[in-house]
């Protein structure tokens, strides 16, 4: 069933958040899966279209498309209307972490893996 649309950055941030956890979690997260999942045409990029396609295709997350856009804008730090792997890892991952995060998060978050 759908959430319905969400109005806040908050919620939607909080939901992705869960999603990607529920789904990518296991002995640890696999981040290249869930960077995949965003990736839907395989370019090594997330567009806005295929993040806001993620959001409500797959997770069931409804966002107005003013929360899509700055959601958007706030992990693609650079300005450049496409996230990379490490733009994806540090706004939807990194945040999500409160205790240490394992080597392989930093690494990512780096621009390492």
């Amino acid at each position: 069933t759908l959430v319905g649309e969400v109005g806040t950055v908050a919620a939607v941030e909080a939901m992705l958040r869960e999603k990607v956890r529920q789904k990518f979690t296991g002995a640890h997260l696999h981040l290249r899966r869930a960077f995949q999942s965003f990736d839907r045409d395989g370019d090594g990029e997330v567009s806005r279209a295929e993040f806001r396609g993620v959001l409500e295709d797959r997770f069931h997350i409804v966002p107005t498309a003013d929360v899509v856009e700055r959601i958007f804008a706030k992990y693609d730090a650079a300005g450049r209307g496409r996230l990379s792997f490490h733009d994806f890892v540090s706004g939807v991952v990194r945040a999500d972490f409160d205790e240490p995060m394992e080597p392989e998060v930093e690494r990512a978050i780096r621009g390492d893996a």
